[in-house]
C-alpha cells in the first residue's frame, strides 16, 4: 500500500538536498548551484506534485526554475533544472522538522501569539469542510500564517489563482507585465495537527498568567461560580481548574466569550497579581461575528476623514 505523504514541500526538499550530497554533478554557474533533479528519482510523487512543492520552495527564496516553462509544462517533464541555496533549504528543513514548526520563533510577543492563535481558530472552523474555503470568508485576514503552515507543515493546501502584474508608471494604460500566483483558497489537510499546533501554543500563550491562575485556585480551593456579571445570572460554570481557567484566558485573547442566556451579554474575567478575580461584560464582537454592511460602511467613512486629514496637511506643509 502506498505511503501518503502530507508534508510534500518537506518530501522534496529532503530528496533535493540528498541528491545535492550524494551526486556530484552539481556545476557552480554565476556564484550560484545549479543542480539536475531526475523526475524518476522521486516516483512517490506526481510530477505536478514535485513541481508544486518547488514552486513553494522558490516562494522561499530556496531554489529557482531554470527554465520557467517547467512550471507550467509538466505532461513529459523528465527533469528539472534548479538554482538553489544549500543553507536556506537546510533550514527550511529544520523548520518543516520543528514541533511547532518556529511559529514561536516568527511570532514573539503575546499579541503575535494571539494574532497566530485567532488564525488557528479560523482554520478550524472550516476543518470538517468539504470545499476548499475563500480567503475573502475570513476578510483576507491570517494569509501570512496560513502561507508558512501550508509551507512548512503541510497541513493546509492554498490554492492559487494566477493575477496579472499590472505597471501604470507614465502610460496612458496599464501595462501586463507578467502574472503571479495569488493565495485565494484553503484547504484542511490534516486536523489533528492544527488542534495539536492551537493547543500547544495555548499553553505557551498563557504562561505569563500561570502564577496568577495558581494563586486564585489557592486562594479559591472549593472554586468560584460564574455569574453574569451584569445580571448576575449563572452561567453554568465553576472556576476550579488551572487548564479550565487557562483555556478561558486564551479565548478572551481572541474575543471568544461567555454569553449570557438571559442577558445576553457577552461576559469574561480578569485575574490581578494578588490572585483576585474580576467578572466583566465587553462591548467586543465575538471571534465568529461578521462585521455588518453597516460598520463597514461608517469603518470606510472613518478612513476617508484620516486620508483627507492627511492630504490637507500635506498641502500645508
Amino acid at each position: 500500500m502506498k505511503n501518503v505523504i502530507i508534508n510534500k514541500n518537506l518530501w522534496v526538499a529532503e530528496r533535493l538536498l540528498e541528491t545535492t550530497t550524494e551526486k556530484p554533478h552539481l556545476v557552480s554557474v554565476d556564484g550560484g548551484d545549479l543542480i539536475t533533479l531526475e523526475m524518476k528519482d522521486i516516483f512517490e510523487l506526481s510530477t505536478n506534485e514535485i513541481v508544486e512543492a518547488l514552486k513553494r520552495l522558490e516562494d522561499r527564496k530556496i531554489v529557482s526554475f531554470e527554465d520557467e516553462e517547467d512550471k507550467y509544462d509538466t505532461d513529459n517533464l523528465e527533469y528539472i533544472r534548479l538554482y538553489y541555496n544549500k543553507d536556506k533549504l537546510v533550514e527550511f528543513i529544520g523548520i518543516a522538522k520543528d514541533n511547532l514548526y518556529k511559529i514561536t520563533t516568527e511570532y514573539e510577543t503575546k499579541k503575535e501569539l494571539n494574532y497566530v492563535l485567532e488564525a488557528l481558530a479560523s482554520i478550524l472552523r472550516f476543518e470538517l469542510s468539504k470545499r476548499p474555503v475563500d480567503f475573502s470568508e475570513l476578510d483576507n485576514k491570517y494569509i501570512d500564517v496560513f502561507l508558512w503552515i501550508a509551507d512548512y507543515s503541510g497541513a493546509l493546501k492554498i490554492i492559487y489563482e494566477d493575477e496579472p502584474d499590472v505597471e501604470w508608471k507614465d502610460l496612458k494604460r496599464p501595462q501586463v507585465i507578467g502574472v503571479s500566483e495569488v493565495p485565494k483558497k484553503f484547504a484542511v489537510i490534516d486536523p489533528p495537527t492544527i488542534r495539536r499546533l492551537e493547543d500547544e501554543i495555548r499553553q505557551i500563550a498563557i504562561m505569563p498568567q500561570q502564577k496568577r491562575i495558581k494563586l486564585f485556585l489557592k486562594n479559591n480551593d472549593m472554586g468560584t461560580d460564574w455569574r453574569c456579571a451584569n445580571c448576575g445570572h449563572f452561567l453554568g460554570v465553576k472556576l476550579e481548574k488551572e487548564k479550565q481557567i487557562a483555556d478561558y484566558l486564551n479565548d478572551f485573547s481572541i474575543c471568544r466569550f461567555k454569553i449570557c442566556y438571559k442577558c445576553r451579554k457577552r461576559n469574561y474575567f480578569s485575574i490581578n497579581r494578588e490572585g483576585k478575580i474580576k467578572f466583566l461584560i465587553t462591548r467586543k464582537k465575538m471571534f465568529t461575528e461578521k462585521e455588518t454592511e453597516k460598520e463597514k460602511i461608517i469603518k470606510f467613512k472613518k478612513l476617508l476623514k484620516i486620508v483627507d486629514k492627511n492630504r490637507i496637511l500635506d498641502k500645508e506643509s
